[in-house]
């Protein structure tokens, strides 16, 4: 079997010399939208959207349609490359939920799921307690275990960090940090996430202990 590039007819002047990498050979026209499925895979797939990224490891798991499900929410953030040597299909999938900020869970119908960050926002009401039904030992204290005012976020691609502190909220409980890192697409992208951690976590939040009904 042969291969030809370019005319079938020899040009006046030097053939051009050229490497060439990642040939294929189709049996039929694939058209532009399968060239460009092809094309992103050089990337990695970059730039798509972390729903999208979900549902293509689990393809690439062999895993059938009916036993993975993108659930509600938008996702904000987009995927850089993402190697996936050694890893399992449970840690690459929560890579994607970490650069969303999302979560990755199996539902009680035993669908792994995917929600985006969005989906925990103004949700509506699923239980409502009356109060003469709650216990008296009620009790609200404020824990700063989940604190956060210094935040960098490196990205997995190319060792990029992004950077994000509050200097309010070290004065008030000391310089608390943390680190982690991302499959993101941009550099800025890593920037974003660190600013949304801060952001989240600067103050501590109140909890209850226990609640008796």
């Amino acid at each position: 079997t042969s291969l030809r590039v370019g005319s079938s007819t020899l040009s006046v002047g030097p053939m051009p010399t050229a490497d060439y990498s990642m040939v294929a050979a189709f049996r039929n026209n694939i058209g532009s939208t399968g060239m460009a499925s092809l094309a992103g895979a050089r990337t990695g797939w970059a730039g798509e959207s972390g729903s999208a990224r979900f549902q293509r490891l689990c393809l690439f798991a062999g895993l059938d349609a009916a036993r993975y499900a993108v659930g509600s929410g938008t996702s904000t953030s987009t995927m850089g490359s993402q190697p996936l040597a050694g890893k399992s299909l449970t840690s690459a999938l929560q890579e994607v939920a970490d650069v969303e900020s999302g979560s990755l869970y199996v539902a009680p119908s035993g669908v792994l799921t995917y929600n985006a960050r969005s989906n925990r926002y103004n949700k509506s009401s699923t239980l409502t307690i009356a109060p003469q039904t709650i216990e008296r030992d009620l009790t609200f204290v404020t824990n700063d275990a989940y604190v956060v005012n210094a935040a960098t976020v490196t990205r997995t691609s190319d060792g990029y960090a992004g950077f994000a502190e509050d200097l309010t909220s070290q004065g008030d409980y000391g310089l608390i940090q943390r680190s982690s890192s991302a499959a993101v697409d941009t550099a800025e992208q890593t920037t974003n996430l660190a600013q949304w951690l801060v952001y989240r976590y600067k103050d501590p939040g109140t909890r209850d202990r226990k609640r008796h009904v």
